[in-house]
Order: C-alpha cells, then structure tokens, then sequence
C-alpha cells in the first residue's frame, strides 16, 4: 500500500501527465475528510481531462477539456440528487444543458446561441414545456403550453 497526498506521473521531460490528488473536502470542520481527484494532462501541460469531487454538489464530476484546457464536456451531479450534462463550444460557452433532477422532479434540455438561451424544454406536473426566445435571448417567442 502507498500512501500519499499527491502522486504525479511525469513524462521524460519533468511534465506532469496523471496527477492524483486527495484534497480536504470543503466546508468539513468537525473532521478532517478528503476526497480524491484525478487529472490529465497534454505533453505540453494543458488539461485533458478531470474525475473527482464536485466541491458544490457533493458528487462526481467528469470534465473533458480541448486542445486549449477549455472545458468542452461536464457530466456530474448536482446537490438535488440528480445529475447533469453540459456541452460547451471552443470559449467555455455551454450550448447544450441536460438535467435530470432529483426524484421528485423532472428532467430538462437548454439548447444556448452564443447570447443565451433559445430553447428549452422541461417537463412539469401537468406535461411537458417548450419555450423559444429570440436570437438575442431577451424575449419570449413562444411558449406551450400557454402560460396563464
């Protein structure tokens, strides 16, 4: 058995290419608690992808980054229980959000243009909802059903 805080894997040049991590758990105060986190990285040392602890929900988060260690992919969960999805263009910018939440509430898709939210699509107690707005993402276009 090994035991340490941090491992990192280096390439024949000194860069760090897996780097584990066991860091204490924010907000924990009665006990020291850590949670472990894996990253890795590019020969060139940009970030490539990260497993670990999400430090708001509580869960996993998986991040998947581009050439430039911008975060392209987000797949964990979330602090009601659920989890979720999230696609981001070449600037960090999400285009597509998924969300299925906790087990008393419903599911969710975002689909965003480089201002905002166009599309949604959720589901409530009584069926599903679609709403658009305009391409600047400031006005309603449509919404079904029809809100009272």
């Amino acid at each position: 058995m090994i035991q340490a805080k941090r491992i990192e894997i280096l390439s024949d040049n000194g860069t760090p290419l897996v780097v584990l991590d066991a860091s204490r758990i924010r907000g924990e105060r009665t006990q020291a608690r850590f949670a472990g986190d894996l990253t890795l990285f590019s020969e060139g040392g940009k970030q490539l992808a990260s497993l670990g602890r999400d430090g708001f929900s509580g869960g996993g988060v998986l991040g998947i980054y581009n050439k430039d260690a911008i975060r392209v992919v987000r797949l964990g969960s979330l602090s009601n229980g659920g989890s979720s999805a999230t696609f981001n263009n070449s600037s960090g910018g999400v285009c597509v959000g998924l969300g299925s939440a906790g087990p008393r509430q419903n599911g969710s898709l975002t689909v965003n243009g480089k201002d905002g939210r166009v599309v949604a699509l959720g589901v409530r107690e009584d069926g599903g909802t679609i709403m658009t707005w305009s391409a600047d993402a400031l006005t309603v276009t449509s919404r079904l059903p029809a809100q009272d």
